[in-house]
């Protein structure tokens, strides 16, 4: 559709208006960005956690006290930990193929997986989206270099540089954080129509200003111009057929329901550091008078009173126990709330020899968040696939008519400490006992060797050589 048939108006100004209402609220980047850094955290705030006032004799104030402000970075803890479980393993991508012309579009689509790093992509990704609430992909050609080479390296995948391709794809995330606004435009049914990003680069010294609009019949971008009005700068035509974006977005912040606890947390935190400053310095209560004091310095020191006088050193008598219950109570409350799981060295030290199945249970609930948050990841996915595919065709003619006939899967597989050998135990009591893999491939897999094929035929060679041995010593007796 063009920008005619989705918003009304005539003129630039009315265009980019329009394109920039949004039916869900933008993110409040600087507020999340406050709390996901511990330096802009509220108990930094002198109106919040004032300094303390400490007044003379005369009762006016003679000096500020510093106060100890702590913060926690809770807030990073819990998105860093959030997108370790969702792709610290890599996404598993399979397909499969019943021809070669399918197994040639497959390569094509990992290759292209391989080349924009999608593993990283994808932390970068839930990073995104899971603090800023939202992001975006935009996939646009880029000059091949050698990639459609590099698909058509095997003889049975040749066929894809039969017809020569110039472009390859290339992928940036867009996000908030970044001067990115984001603007999607649905349907009354859910689906993207439009998509507009507003941006500013720096042009020799001078900051522009610009709104990009994609349809899947057009790309349209707007400048800001001097007197803060729109004009039109650039329109062409989508070749794709496709919006060109993959749009993804969650309703708050992975932290939001927590917010409260940890700034309640860091405030407890930081009143019991200023109440141990407090007591830290030792004070002498004395009843009765003093008649001499011993000299700065001396050792052994004896001070003198009358008759039924006497000194001591104030202690505080009452253990914070409440405190410490409020403290781990709190940081209970944070970890389950959010399916944090704490995996501190203080809190697994204890753990040892833990079979498979206890660390599957250990992991549960961050598991299970996993699969919560595979409603949306998994979505955007395969919105991602989609384009990939759609791209691909429309760049090399040779893959075509093969490019809509492969199904591509992937699966998110949460983060698991691996327990290999209790799944070989399993695995080798259901084979009866027998062998799982050879002797070469055990070699491989163990990683003790630079060499493991030749490590592998030194252990043959040997073997063969005792044997030998063996035998002579038998002949010989």
């Amino acid at each position: 559709m063009k920008i005619e048939d989705l918003v009304q108006g005539t003129s630039a100004n009315e265009w980019v208006e329009a394109l920039s209402r949004r039916a869900t609220p933008q993110p409040q980047i600087t507020r999340l960005r406050q709390q996901y850094d511990p330096r802009g955290h509220r108990i930094f705030d002198i109106s919040e956690r004032p300094d303390k006032a400490v007044r003379g004799t005369d009762g006016q104030i003679e000096r500020f006290e510093k106060v100890a402000r702590i913060a926690l970075p809770l807030q990073r803890v819990i998105v860093e930990r959030a997108v370790a479980f969702l792709f610290g393993h890599p996404v598993q991508v399979t397909c499969a193929t019943d021809s070669d012309g399918q197994a040639g579009a497959f390569e094509a689509v990992r290759r292209t997986l391989t080349d924009n790093k999608i593993d990283s992509l994808n932390r970068r990704l839930a990073r995104t989206i899971l603090w800023e609430t939202e992001a975006a992909e935009l996939w646009y050609p880029v000059p091949e270099n050698g990639f459609w080479a590099r698909v058509g390296r095997n003889e049975r995948f040749s066929f894809v540089g039969q017809t020569p391709s110039q472009y390859k794809l290339r992928v940036s995330l867009l996000s908030p954080s970044q001067g990115d606004g984001l603007f999607p435009l649905f349907d009354h049914y859910g689906d993207m129509t439009a998509f507009s990003r507003r941006y500013a680069t720096v042009e020799t010294g001078v900051e522009k200003e610009y709104f990009e609009t994609y349809t899947d019949q057009e790309i349209v971008r707007f400048g800001r111009q001097e007197k803060g009005s729109w004009a039109l700068v650039e329109r062409r035509e989508n070749i794709l057929g496709k919006i060109p974006v993959v749009y993804g977005r969650q309703e708050k912040s992975e932290w939001a329901d927590v917010q409260p606890l940890i700034e309640r947390l860091e405030k407890l935190l930081s009143n019991f550091a200023d109440t141990n400053d407090y007591h830290a310095s030792p004070k002498i209560f004395v009843t009765g008078e003093i008649r001499g004091f011993a000299r700065k310095g001396e050792t052994g020191a004896i001070i003198e009173g009358e008759a039924n006088s006497t000194a001591q050193y104030l202690s505080w008598q009452q253990a914070p126990e409440s405190v410490r219950l409020e403290i781990s109570t709190l940081l209970s409350m944070i970890y389950s709330t959010t399916q944090t799981p704490d995996i501190s060295f203080d809190s697994v030290k204890g753990l040892a020899n833990l079979s498979g199945v206890a660390l599957r249970m250990l992991f549960l609930d961050a598991h299970l968040k996993v699969q919560n948050k595979g409603e949306l990841f998994g979505q955007y996915l395969e919105r991602r696939m989609n384009l990939i595919r759609r791209y691909l065709g429309v760049l090399n003619n040779a893959l075509e008519p093969y490019i809509d006939q492969i199904e591509v899967s992937q699966r998110i597989e949460p983060f698991m400490v691996d327990d290999r050998s209790s799944m070989i135990q399993a695995l080798n009591l259901a084979n009866g006992g027998r062998e799982l893999i050879s002797q070469r491939t055990a070699v491989r897999l163990a990683g003790l060797s630079e060499d493991p094929e030749g490590e592998y035929d030194r252990i043959v060679t040997e073997r063969d050589a005792d044997r030998l041995a063996e035998g002579s010593m038998n002949i010989g007796f």
